[in-house]
């Protein structure tokens, strides 16, 4: 019977995702927003840059994203296979293999919901803000400020988490192939340089990070589909059978894995890491052509697509669990039992293996950095955090907010530190990975709540709604804003509940000073906020020749 149910629910959420999709597609064809598909390059351009102009924000970054593109962006952020290499295994030994039969289905369905509420405001507010200037659409300045700082924190956090998972699970498989000794520095090294690496290329262009991501979203799904493939054909019938997907416990596991809530929790919780990076493709609005249509479909559509290919690839992983080993190992690094399930094949199947996770690993760090860059970028435009005009300098070479790259970099990577000393002193370091995703996951959960909140509660005040754009969802749209609403309050508040007191005070002492800088600067930008014209929003008084002078600093065509 619990097969049955889960294989339902999962049925059901898929079966979802085609009606919204079919829902929304059929309104969008009834809006007024023509997407000028069929024209030339250069008029779909200034559609989109006379759209943005309309907000009062000139373009300065270069707008060559296509709607794949701006897919890839997310998707690369919520990399399935980086979860089943990185994830999978300590979420099954915290919450059993049941986190994946149940658990996974109930996270697909709240985060469709959410993805479906985000890509309705990326729709209607187009920019690279994302939550930061949705919420300040519906009023509340503090909210405002708290969603951009908030969204920024979390980014930082999920970047120096991604980069230490990917490093040390680096450090160790180089080590086993190369035959020497797993040392501190070659970790410290690896680190340093996945850094390095992800800057200079934020830095490089819009241009660059398109082809980075359209192709590490093909090269995700290739992997994906072939690692099914080959345990399908090479180790089925499964070593054990489809019920253990549904059980709280593993059969062989005698020290992971429980029946409790609070463990179940821990386990959603690393796998609710894999749907942080849906919003991503909300901050690369300014550098997407006709935004208003691609930015909410790479949203929506990057959540459904990690659902169903995490669900398939989960559940091939844990039926075959452990088939080249023998035994159950509740942290087990998942890859290094599939490795040795190709030992004859290993001389060409490793490299390529190891490549391809670190490919991989490299660019959801590197999606990360880049969302994270373009909300603090979009502060400083609008005179929202301290140096401003610093952070707000565009480079008129590669047409990308330098400085801001640079400050989330450096950020994440002092943030990366204390892990290191940690494992210095020779204690493991997973755990603080895990305090690290879920500091981030309540961060990134309460910024997309804030827009959300405030938008239920113009409506229900009766205020004046921001015009929806053509990815709308009608009357449907309310109680999916409740449902995401909830899930996103519940969730950040049960993962901030898994934060050690140490590392939940430290994040204590940071919120204040977030929250005295939002006081300070909220008392400053008293009678600068958004002013509504003709059914519109502005989030600046620039005039139409201002905008066109920044605009010659930075030409497309």
């Amino acid at each position: 019977m619990a097969v049955i149910i889960g294989f339902l629910l999962f049925i059901a959420v898929c079966a979802l995702s085609v009606f919204i999709g079919f829902a929304v597609h059929r309104k969008q064809r009834l809006s007024l927003h023509q997407s000028l598909a069929t024209h030339t390059p250069y008029v779909r351009f200034m559609q989109d840059k006379h759209d943005l102009n309309r907000l009062g924000i000139a373009q300065q970054l270069t707008r060559s994203l296509n709607g794949f593109s701006a897919f890839g962006w997310s998707f690369s952020n919520m990399s399935v296979l980086c979860g089943a290499a990185f994830l999978m295994a300590p979420a099954a030994a915290a919450g059993g293999p049941a986190v994946i039969g149940f658990g996974w289905p109930i996270l697909g369905m709240f985060s469709l919901m959410v993805a479906c509420s985000l890509a309705s405001q990326a729709s209607a507010l187009p920019t690279a803000g994302g939550s930061y200037h949705w919420s300040a659409a519906y009023g509340g300045i503090r909210l405002r400020l708290l969603s951009g700082w908030l969204y920024a924190g979390g980014s930082i956090l999920l970047l120096a988490a991604t980069n230490v998972m990917v490093g040390v699970w680096l450090n160790d498989m180089l080590a086993a192939t190369f035959g020497y000794e797993s040392r501190l520095w070659i970790l410290c090294a690896i680190i340093v340089f996945l850094y390095l690496t992800q800057s200079a290329v934020c830095m490089r262009g819009t241009l660059s990070l398109g082809r980075i991501f359209a192709g590490t979203s093909w090269l995700q799904a290739a992997a994906v589909i072939g690692i099914i493939a080959y345990l399908a054909i090479s180790q089925w019938p499964a070593l054990y059978p489809m019920d253990i997907l549904f059980q709280a416990k593993h059969p062989l596991d005698s020290t992971a894995g429980s029946q409790t809530s609070f463990s179940f929790m821990a386990g959603l919780i690393l796998l609710a890491r894999m749907f942080l990076g849906a919003g991503s493709a909300g901050h690369a609005a300014e550098e997407t052509v006709d935004p208003r249509i691609s930015t909410p479909w790479a949203i929506y559509l990057s959540v459904v697509y990690t659902f169903i290919f995490g669900f398939v690839l989960f559940a091939f992983l844990l039926l075959h669990y452990p088939s080249a080993l023998g035994e159950h190992t509740p942290w087990f690094i998942a890859t290094e039992w599939l490795f040795a399930a190709w030992q004859e094949w290993k001389w060409i199947m490793n490299p390529i293996a190891v490549a391809v996770i670190a490919w991989i690993g490299w660019s959801s760090g590197l999606s990360a950095m880049t969302t994270g860059s373009r909300m603090w970028f979009t502060m400083a435009r609008d005179e929202s955090v301290p140096l401003a005009p610093w952070f707000a300098v565009i480079s008129e070479r590669f047409r990308t907010p330098y400085r801001s790259v640079l400050l989330i970099a450096v950020t994440a990577c002092a943030v990366t530190v204390p892990i290191v000393i940690v494992m210095a002193l020779g204690r493991a370091g997973d755990a603080y990975i895990f305090q690290l995703l879920a500091l981030s996951l309540f961060a990134i959960h309460f910024a997309y709540a804030a827009p959300i909140a405030l938008k239920l509660r113009a409506g229900s005040k009766g205020a004046p709604s921001l015009p929806a754009g053509p990815w709308a969802l009608g009357r449907w749209g309310l109680p999916v804003d409740i449902a995401a609403l909830a899930w996103l309050l519940i969730t950040g508040l049960c993962a901030l509940s898994l934060v050690h007191l140490p590392i939940l005070l430290s994040a204590g002492c940071a919120v204040v000073l977030i929250l005295a800088a939002i006081e300070v600067k909220r008392r400053g930008i008293i009678g600068k906020e958004p002013h509504r014209t003709m059914g519109t929003i502005t989030f600046s008084k620039r005039t139409a020749d201002e905008m066109i002078r920044i605009e010659r600093k930075f030409p497309q065509y």
